[in-house]
């Protein structure tokens, strides 16, 4: 599914708060009730969850506005490529919009890996993780001693159907990918998180 570039996607409080349309007792209450989402300290070259409105959360990756060929972002935004596409996104660096991308185990659809698209995009996700992590997967002597084969199916969690009580399994044709994403589910081990972070940026949000 093409994801269109998305610019300016919420209104900040202050331009919100300058207007002086007159608002009648029960809107005002509506308002009040409103919380603001809660920011995320982001910087480029970092990995990310996105998600645009109407959207599942997808892996992306934080980059600079020259490379987006766009305008440079206000403060509190970020402009993020979408992997697996050559599609770019503003973003508010809130945690409605974004997660950081060891939050792997949580924001991954396993069930959703079937997607071609949608597993080439995580996967090219990895890719960057492992490579940052010096994390490699095709070892040679694994693939003969055929280890790739003993990783069990990985979980997914069941509906909210009352006759999905059990577990569901899936497991991937390609031994490489299942490793990759134990390793991810597992933690990131050995370096954990922080061997995938690129160099502080001063471009944070």
């Amino acid at each position: 599914t093409a994801l269109p570039i998305w610019r300016g996607m919420e209104e900040s409080e202050e331009s919100a708060s300058s207007k002086k349309a007159k608002v009648t007792e029960p809107e005002k209450e509506k308002k009040k009730e409103i919380v603001p989402s809660r920011r995320i300290d982001i910087s480029v070259g970092e990995l990310a969850w996105a998600k645009l409105q109407g959207f599942d959360w997808w892996p992306g990756l934080v980059v600079h506005d020259w490379e987006a060929k766009q305008e440079k972002t206000p403060p509190g935004h970020v402009w993020i490529r979408w992997l697996g596409s050559e599609q770019y996104s503003e973003l508010a660096c809130t945690v409605d919009r974004l997660a950081a991308f060891d939050l792997f185990a949580r924001r991954v659809n396993l069930a959703k890996l079937k997607d071609l698209h949608y597993r080439d995009a995580v996967m090219t996700a990895l890719e960057i993780a492992a490579k940052r992590c010096k994390k490699t997967f095709d070892d040679p002597e694994v693939a003969e001693e055929g280890r790739g084969e003993d990783v069990p199916p990985l979980a997914v969690l069941p509906g909210k159907s009352k006759k999905s009580k059990q577990q569901k399994t899936i497991s991937l044709d390609d031994p490489v990918q299942q490793r990759m994403l134990h390793w991810a589910i597992s933690g990131f081990l050995p370096s954990g998180p922080s061997g995938f972070q690129p160099p502080r940026s001063r471009w944070n949000c």
